[in-house]
């Protein structure tokens, strides 16, 4: 699925978190490198509320490679839901 708008490096992006206490929450990324619709960001996390005290990212950020792009759908409260270890824009 095409992004709305192409990103850049630089470009702050969403991403989806896949492990950690907070599976399935947006976080705000930085884009280290664009290939097309796929990235590789460097993600802030919530640290410990995100991830166990000694965890990869417990201290505030993780480094995601190969990230697609997903637009995510709509669920039955009209809320947005992505699927994990993707990036999607901020407001989307």
């Amino acid at each position: 699925m095409a992004a709305v708008l192409p990103v850049q490096v630089g470009d702050w992006v969403m991403f989806v978190l896949d492990i950690g206490k907070s599976v399935g929450q947006s976080r705000p990324a930085f884009v280290m490198r664009a290939f097309g619709d796929t990235v590789d960001l460097r993600v802030l996390t919530d640290g410990t509320k995100d991830f166990a005290l000694g965890e990869v990212a417990s201290e505030g950020y993780l480094y995601a490679t190969s990230v697609p792009y997903s637009k995510g759908s709509l669920n039955n409260l009209g809320q947005s839901e992505y699927t994990p270890r993707t990036w999607h824009l901020p407001g989307e």
